[in-house]
């Protein structure tokens, strides 16, 4: 396999870069001239957010690659995306480590962390239409004053309040 990194800006066959583009490996969008790593492969530059997402590509690219679509191929009724319910990253149901079986249906997760979470206490992370037919909980209280928010991912990035993260776009915790 012959990987290399991508040309530099004025090298690419186009003018400008798209604002964002998605991490083949995590779904996560990012900006191309912020990102940790990218390869190229098969004459296309692949950009990933962290050099973890670009190691895994790297080990296995055609995992991660978007599969051909046979006309006779009959529906899957896997989504192609879902999205973590905990920190709101994109998934792919394909290639996720991370589920739970949760009121009939496959909930998926980026990360241990964020599975361990849900299982905890799933009304939490559940979406307004999951919990329409359940009790709806009281608003949350403020944190209480000098609460520091961390990411979960990068925790050297901290904050006075809740944000994205700046480096992954995960929530502050």
């Amino acid at each position: 396999m012959n990987h290399q990194h991508a040309p530099s800006h004025n090298e690419t066959h186009s003018n400008h870069e798209p604002s964002t583009v998605t991490d083949p490996v995590c779904g996560m969008k990012i900006d191309p001239a912020k990102a940790a790593g990218t390869v190229r492969h098969r004459g296309r530059a692949f950009h990933f957010c962290s050099k973890s997402c670009q190691a895994k590509f790297e080990a296995d690219p055609e995992r991660y690659l978007p599969k051909a679509k046979s006309l006779t191929m009959a529906a899957s009724s896997e989504p192609e995306r879902s999205l973590d319910p905990v920190c709101g990253m994109t998934v792919d149901p394909k290639t996720a480590a991370w589920s739970t079986e949760h009121d009939g249906r496959t909930i998926y997760f980026c990360g241990q962390g964020c599975l361990k979470k849900f299982v905890a206490d799933p009304q939490r992370y559940l979406s307004p239409a999951d919990q329409a037919s359940k009790s709806v909980a009281a608003p949350a209280a403020p944190a209480p004053k000098g609460t520091v928010y961390v990411c979960p991912m990068d925790p050297e990035v901290r904050s006075d309040h809740p944000a994205a993260c700046p480096k992954c776009g995960m929530a502050l915790e």
